[in-house]
């Protein structure tokens, strides 16, 4: 959604304006969904929405969609664009008076929303609804109980993993079958462990406290863990082992081992993402001394979001 009102399309007084955003943005959906044979999926697909647009004088509404379909001309994410529209949001659910491009965007979503549905068995809703409830007293449970639960749902123990990937798939529980520690629990409140993993990045004042400020510091300028900093984790997050915190870091390339503290023997990881956000820049060096024989070109002309964190994960591992 682009906000006419709110967001007006700068040029030069920003890094990024509105339109660059909205193409990175699409760039970012064609390279999460789009095959090695340049094959597109069904969906996603979007439609730019321009709210408010009662602000827009004469045949300003035409000449933003013209501009915007003309940008993405020959664009290699150009596909995934169903339409391009400019609404008076304030006339929405006037009847009558609401404006027309509303009323055609929200057929359009009824449409689409048909495509997704699924044919669910009541059994698997039932386990879904039960863990659920489970998730406000227990975030993370084994796997035995998710198979005793599924069992009492009447679900086979070899359709479990199937039912768990259908509810991870949806956002709706969380199983890492391919990690190791993790591949035995199921992950029934995904914001708890959204909220674990982001207190080793930002915790709060009282953890911090309880945490070496040697090692605290080391991992916000040298972007190091150490394995001490997992273990004061553990003491409030008694559901998941350090390791199997680390294990998932290391799936998601954001994390790869680095070597033993020398003097304690714990094991350290380097986690590019909390590298500090300053360039170093030799201003002595030529461009030719400073250019590396790398080049990696990418037809969106956007870098993919987290690559190079995970490029130097990749290399690092």
């Amino acid at each position: 959604v682009w906000n006419f009102e709110g967001q007006e399309r700068t040029e030069g007084t920003m890094e990024m304006t509105t339109l660059d955003l909205l193409l990175q943005w699409m760039a970012m959906i064609d390279s999460s969904i789009s095959k090695q044979e340049s094959e597109i999926p069904d969906y996603p697909r979007v439609t730019i929405v321009g709210s408010h647009a009662d602000q827009l004088q004469g045949d300003a509404r035409q000449k933003i969609v013209n501009e915007i379909e003309h940008t993405l001309i020959d664009k290699k994410f150009q596909d995934i664009l169903i339409d391009t529209v400019c609404v008076n949001n304030k006339t929405a659910g006037m009847g009558t008076k609401e404006d027309h491009a509303i009323t055609e965007i929200r057929k359009k979503c009824k449409e689409f929303v048909s495509k997704l549905e699924v044919d669910t068995p009541l059994s698997w809703i039932l386990f879904r609804k039960i863990l659920k409830q489970i998730s406000g007293q227990k975030p993370v449970i084994s796997y035995s109980m998710a198979a005793a639960v599924a069992e009492a749902c009447n679900i086979p123990l070899k359709a479990l993993p199937s039912v768990l990937n259908f509810y991870h798939e949806l956002g709706v529980f969380l199983f890492y079958s391919c990690v190791p520690g993790l591949n035995q629990k199921v992950v029934i409140s995904p914001e708890w462990l959204i909220r674990q993993i982001g207190k080793l990045v930002y915790p709060s004042d009282d953890e911090v406290k309880s945490q070496p400020p040697r090692l605290r510091k080391q991992l916000k300028e040298e972007g190091v863990l150490d394995e001490q900093l997992l273990q004061k984790t553990r003491e409030n997050c008694m559901e998941l082992l350090p390791q199997e915190i680390i294990n998932l870091l290391q799936f998601f390339l954001l994390a790869f081992p680095m070597w033993k503290d020398h003097d304690s023997q714990r094991r350290q990881y380097f986690v590019p993402l909390l590298l500090p956000r300053k360039p170093v820049i030799d201003n002595n060096r030529s461009y030719n001394q400073m250019s590396a024989p790398l080049y990696i070109i990418f037809q969106t002309n956007y870098t993919p979001p987290g690559f190079f964190i995970r490029l130097i994960a990749s290399l690092g591992k």
